[in-house]
């Protein structure tokens, strides 16, 4: 028959040994050094002087820290290379502004003078005609006076007109009689005639009375004849 112990022996071992080991592990945890068990707590919750920054900082995903650190991609025409143009450099030709002509006022008084000797009888008429327009009454002293009076006649009409223009309608009128060639000596007399009637001075009675036609007067009072 094998032996056991009593019942109150074995409480007894068991608390025995249930001491025995709480005490070893109470003095394994007194013979750590110091640094060792604020190591262990430090890693087990996070030191309240500590700032959040820095615990955000160390906590922060690897992935956003190299997004952050990642260079941004430069433009493409920062780095582009233009190459210089190929051949001789061509010198920049300046083609400097035309001068201005300059304004060559005709003497007409002179040319007349001029062409008086011996001139042909169309420039003649052209330059007193431009004289007379400048100048009337030099230019009409001259007519009175010069040899070629005869020659001027194909310029009587325009200067019988011109002379109309100024006001001096008996003078104008004295000149268109010198006309010999009849057609142009009548159409000087209706242009005459109707400067005129656009002044007011003379109306379809006095026309009448000057002789001219129905036709005539209906054409000068018409205005198809103004200048």
């Amino acid at each position: 028959m094998k032996w056991s112990p009593p019942a109150s022996n074995k409480r007894l071992i068991i608390f025995s040994g249930a001491a025995l080991a709480l005490s070893l592990l109470v003095g394994y945890q007194l013979a750590q050094p110091e640094a060792t068990r604020l190591a262990s707590k430090q890693d087990k919750a996070p030191s309240s002087t500590q700032p959040i920054e820095d615990l955000l900082q160390t906590n922060k995903p690897t992935s956003l820290v190299s997004a952050d650190t990642a260079q941004v991609e430069r433009p493409f025409w920062e780095d582009a290379v233009v190459p210089d143009p190929e051949g001789p450099d061509l010198p920049t030709k300046t083609i400097p502004p035309k001068p201005a002509q300059p304004i060559v006022v005709r003497d007409y008084a002179a040319e007349v003078h001029l062409l008086e000797n011996g001139g042909e009888p169309q420039k003649l008429n052209d330059s007193v005609l431009l004289w007379f327009n400048q100048d009337p009454a030099a230019a009409t002293a001259w007519i009175n006076e010069t040899e070629r009076f005869d020659d001027l006649i194909p310029s009587l009409g325009s200067l019988a007109e011109g002379i109309a223009l100024q006001g001096q309608l008996d003078t104008a009128l004295a000149w268109v009689e010198a006309v010999p060639n009849e057609a142009t000596r009548h159409e000087a007399l209706l242009k005459i005639y109707a400067h005129e009637a656009r002044q007011q001075r003379v109306n379809a009675a006095g026309l009448q009375q000057a002789g001219f036609s129905p036709e005539d007067i209906s054409k000068i009072l018409s205005g198809a004849l103004d200048d």
